[in-house]
């Protein structure tokens, strides 16, 4: 008896365990037998017997599956079955009552990859992380990355990676111009985020107040204008020169600038950049005229 309660308990906690997607046959007890004879299931599904009788009666597997308590009428007795197979049954109070759960393997699901960006825009000469796993969550899958750069009309192969542990992986890529990016694995492939570039502007202090600048990216920008400005008591950044960059994309310029503290910037606009990148905006310098 105690062998018998404890499979129970052992029954119950699977199905308690299982799926929220998983189905529950029912099977009836009567005094003709078990009522379908043969059950068809999905693999992870469950057969719930209820003794639909008047007499006791027991379900006992002839596969090692245990057996119920003695069912009295109108008591239930529940399994969950996670592998494929037939298991076949009988009524241990009445042997010549005899069944089978027929479990079907589940179907398995399509394989599917996915893919996430550590940021939506980068500067010019800077990385960003790709990464995401696999469905099937094993290691030592290759995942193919491809990479569309602007103004191209279909994705290029760019790297291959290996899946880590949990079907993760990862890759470092480095755009120089507006890519999408995707991934593939076997038949499956990812979601594809768009990654904006911004061209690296710089802005550096000179002798005599003159400053240099220079934008930079895959393309050059000699004869673009950029904008020298000035944040102003109110926070908003005011252009005191336009700047034409030269045959390098850069310049050296000597602005009017106020006495006392300003914070000053170079901005590229996105006009100025041209198709495929975002705007260019320097790293603002806080800049003190006696």
């Amino acid at each position: 008896m105690r062998k018998l309660l404890v499979t129970l308990l052992v029954v119950v906690g699977l199905v308690a365990a299982a799926p929220a997607s998983t189905a529950t046959v029912s099977v009836s007890i009567t005094k003709a037998g078990f009522s379908p004879k043969s059950a068809m299931i999905v693999q992870g599904d469950t057969v719930t017997w209820t003794n639909a009788d008047t007499a006791n009666h027991q379900v006992a597997s002839d596969k090692g599956l245990g057996s119920s308590a003695v069912l009295k009428p109108g008591e239930t007795f529940s399994v969950t079955f996670p592998a494929a197979g037939d298991f076949p049954y009988h009524d241990g109070l009445n042997p010549k009552l005899k069944g089978t759960v027929r479990v079907k393997a589940a179907p398995t699901p399509p394989a599917s990859i996915s893919m996430a960006a550590s940021a939506s825009k980068v500067i010019y000469g800077r990385t960003l992380r790709l990464s995401g796993a696999i469905s099937t969550q094993k290691d030592g899958e290759r995942v193919t990355i491809f990479a569309r750069p602007f103004g191209e009309n279909a994705f290029a192969e760019l790297a291959s990676v290996t899946t880590g542990a949990g079907g993760a992986w990862s890759y470092t890529a480095r755009p120089t111009i507006q890519t999408t990016y995707q991934a593939r694995w076997k038949n499956a492939s990812s979601s594809e985020p768009t990654i904006g570039v911004r061209p690296a502007v710089t802005l550096h202090v000179l002798t005599r107040g003159r400053f240099s600048t220079r934008a930079v990216a895959a393309r050059s920008f000699a004869g673009k204008i950029v904008n020298f400005q000035r944040r102003n008591r109110f926070g908003e950044w005011v252009t005191l020169k336009r700047v034409t960059l030269g045959p390098t994309s850069g310049a050296v310029f000597k602005p009017r600038l106020p006495h006392g503290t300003s914070p000053i910037r170079v901005f590229l606009s996105v006009n100025q950049a041209g198709a495929g990148y975002l705007a260019g905006i320097s790293r603002t310098v806080i800049y003190s005229r006696a």
